[in-house]
C-alpha cells in the first residue's frame, strides 16, 4: 500500500463505524503520511482510549510530536495500577511510549547469543506437566497464577483455576515456584527467558510438556524449542506472530494459535495474528477484540476453545 493509499484508507475508516478499522488504519500509516496529520489530531478529540493510543503512535511516527509522550504517560499511569483489568491499554501505552523514548528494542538480536542445547533429563519426573507462561509486563499479574480452590460463590475463577478445575488440567503446575520471567519488552529478555524456561522445565523433568503461553510468553516458549526443549503441546494465546520467533517445529508435537478477531496490542507491536502454516499450527479466531480475551474463561466457553484444544470443559456456573 502506498502512502497516499494509506492516508485515504485512514480517512475513510474515520468516517465509518468500525472502531477496529480506525485503529488498524492508524497503525498502518507510514512515517511519510504527513497528509493524515490534521485528521489524526481532529480524531483525538473523540477517540476512545485504544484509538487514542494508536493515533498518538501514528503522530509520533509521522511528526515526532513532543506532546505525544506526555499524553501517553498520562494513559500509562492511569491504567498501571489497575492490574489485569487494564492489561490491554497498559501494554499498548507502554509499547508506544517505548518507541517515543527511543527505547524500542522489541526485536531479537541476531548476534551475541550462544546456542544452548538442553540435554536429556537423567531422572524422569512427572508423566505430564502443563505450565502457563505470562507475557510482557505481566510478571505481577494474577490471571496466570494459582488461585485458592475454595472460591466464594460470587467470585469467578482466574485462568489458572479455569484450566485446572474446569478444563481438568490436573497436571497444571500449581506449586510455589512458578516460571516467571522479567517481562521486559526486549528481544534479549525473551531469549534469556527461553533459556531460563528450558532450565525450569529440566528441573521438573516431565515426560510430556504442555505450554499455554500468552502474548510474548508464547514467543518465549517457541524460542525455547530453538534451544532444544521439546514441547508436546504448545498453545499460543495472542502471540505477536513474527518469523524471528518461530519454533523449531520438529520439537513441537501439537501447536495451536488462539487469537482475537482483532488485537490492537499485537498491531501496535508490529506483529501478525496468523501463522499461515497449515498442518503445523492450528488457528482459531475468537469472536472477541482484545489482547486479554485469549486468556478469559468466559471467552473460552463462548467460543468453544476447550474442544478446539482437545480439552473437556465442565462449564462455568
Amino acid at each position: 500500500m502506498t502512502t497516499e493509499e494509506a492516508v485515504k484508507t485512514f480517512k475513510k475508516a474515520l468516517a465509518g463505524d468500525s472502531a477496529d478499522a480506525k485503529i488498524a488504519a492508524a497503525l498502518a500509516l507510514p512515517e511519510e503520511a504527513s497528509g493524515a496529520t490534521a485528521a489524526l489530531e481532529e480524531a483525538l478529540d473523540t477517540a476512545d482510549p485504544r484509538l487514542e493510543i494508536a493515533i498518538l503512535d501514528a503522530l509520533f511516527r509521522i511528526n515526532e510530536d513532543p506532546q505525544v509522550k506526555a499524553r501517553l504517560e498520562v494513559i500509562l499511569h492511569a491504567h498501571e495500577a489497575e492490574g489485569d483489568d487494564s492489561e490491554e491499554l497498559y501494554m499498548m501505552a507502554r509499547i508506544a511510549l517505548n518507541r517515543v523514548e527511543g527505547d524500542d528494542q522489541d526485536f531479537l538480536e541476531a548476534e551475541g547469543f550462544e546456542l544452548v542445547v538442553l540435554g536429556a533429563p537423567t531422572i524422569l519426573g512427572p508423566d505430564r506437566l502443563a505450565v502457563i507462561v505470562h507475557g510482557t509486563w505481566a510478571k505481577n499479574g494474577t490471571w496466570w497464577r494459582r488461585q485458592a480452590d475454595d472460591l466464594a460463590e460470587d467470585k469467578k475463577p482466574n485462568f489458572h483455576q479455569y484450566l485446572k478445575t474446569i478444563c481438568g488440567l490436573d497436571h497444571l503446575y500449581s506449586g510455589d515456584e512458578p516460571f516467571i520471567w522479567s517481562g521486559r519488552n526486549r528481544g534479549s529478555a525473551r531469549h534469556n527467558a527461553a533459556i531460563a524456561f528450558g532450565e525450569w522445565v529440566s528441573n521438573h523433568n516431565p515426560d510430556h510438556l504442555e505450554v499455554y503461553g500468552h502474548s510474548h510468553g508464547a514467543n518465549v516458549a517457541m524460542l525455547s524449542t530453538q534451544q532444544g526443549l521439546p514441547i508436546q503441546k504448545l498453545v499460543m494465546l495472542s502471540p505477536p506472530v513474527r518469523k524471528d520467533y518461530f519454533a523449531n517445529w520438529d520439537r513441537v508435537g501439537e501447536a495451536y494459535n488462539v487469537q482475537a478477531a482483532f488485537d490492537p496490542v499485537v498491531g501496535i507491536a508490529r506483529g501478525g495474528q496468523r501463522f499461515n502454516l497449515p498442518g503445523t499450527v492450528q488457528e482459531m479466531k475468537l469472536d472477541a477484540r482484545s489482547h486479554s480475551a485469549s486468556h478469559d474463561p468466559k471467552t473460552w466457553e463462548d467460543n468453544g476453545v476447550p474442544a478446539f484444544l482437545g480439552l473437556v470443559s465442565k462449564g462455568l456456573s
